[in-house]
């Protein structure tokens, strides 16, 4: 593998990353540490691609879901992980307006929440890095349960200033009737 790999995965096994990771995102170690733990245990992450940003990307992809997955024990972090990178957009909301500032929400076609979730990470990275000085304007990333069980798991990208917003789920469920929109989904009695 290449020397990029190498290093992340010496990272990846750092407590001291996993501390900062916590850190950074104002999250409780104690949800944090085991779930970087047990993608890195099941040889998760690092991702093996050849482009360095990509890598990067998926990788933090995958934690974040492993994180979002809430769980405690390493063979159910890494399966909730899994079922949330894997969940398929089921409906998008609006329509991009271009404004002058760089654009962070996903534009290509989607593929499931965790590419998405990586591209957000690509996307914020090129305008982070970039020549423009005007900004970006932000997303959000979220991720929902129907009940304890996790029966039906959704996770949305919202670009809310913007209306955008591509909502996803571990199952499939049906449109709006008549063409309509919903203003809040309710899973459920």
């Amino acid at each position: 593998m290449s020397d990029a790999y190498t290093e992340r995965q010496r990272l990846y096994r750092s407590s001291r990353f996993r501390s900062q990771v916590a850190d950074r995102l104002e999250l409780d170690g104690c949800l944090v540490v085991p779930a970087i733990a047990a993608f890195v245990e099941a040889d998760l992450i690092p991702a093996r691609l050849s482009r360095n940003d990509r890598a990067l990307a998926v990788d933090g992809a995958t934690i974040l879901a492993a994180i979002g997955g809430r769980q405690s024990r390493g063979a159910s972090i890494v399966r909730t992980g899994l079922t949330l990178c894997a969940m398929t957009m089921q409906h998008e909301a609006g329509t991009p307006k271009r404004l002058g500032v760089a654009d962070i929400y996903p534009s290509s076609a989607s593929v499931s929440f965790g590419t998405d979730i990586a591209e957000v990470f690509l996307n914020l990275s090129r305008a982070a890095h970039g020549s423009s000085t005007k900004g970006f304007k932000g997303v959000s990333i979220g991720v929902h349960w129907t009940d304890e069980q996790g029966s039906i798991l959704f996770g949305t990208i919202e670009q809310g200033s913007e209306g955008r917003k591509r909502t996803y789920a571990s199952q499939a469920f049906p449109a709006p009737p008549h063409g309509g929109k919903w203003d809040s989904c309710r899973c459920g009695p």
